[in-house]
């Protein structure tokens, strides 16, 4: 939302995760994006797979997570996330040429948490 009206919604969301996580896991989510800016509906089919645990170090400290890689046709995003902590702990997503918004980059990393292992 921006002023109160809609930037972009998704019908249905996007799945991100599907529980239970597990290395070789894969899933399928499809999707359309309304872009209100650009007055643009587009559908998308996201393939995603957990592909390794592995340790990844950011600001915030040291973590046990799954990586997990979605391909699209226009772009492509490596999330590591931390179970025990249910956080994302660092993104990287990739948007080439093709992509409705233009080539591009966008990278995340926990910078701090106060949460402590296993709570929710």
């Amino acid at each position: 939302m921006r002023d109160g009206k809609p930037v972009q919604t998704y019908d249905p969301y996007e799945a991100l995760y599907e529980w239970p996580l597990f290395v070789g896991k894969s899933w399928v989510s499809d999707f359309r994006i309304r872009d209100y800016a650009r007055d643009q509906t587009t559908s998308l089919r996201y393939d995603f797979r957990v592909e390794t645990v592995e340790e990844v170090t950011a600001p915030a400290g040291v973590f046990k997570t799954f990586r997990i890689r979605r391909d699209g046709p226009d772009d492509r995003y490596v999330v590591w996330f931390a179970p025990l902590h249910g956080l994302e702990v660092k993104r990287n997503w990739e948007r080439f040429g093709s992509h409705r918004l233009g080539a591009g980059t966008n990278q995340f990393e926990l910078l701090s948490h106060d949460v402590k292992p296993g709570a929710r």
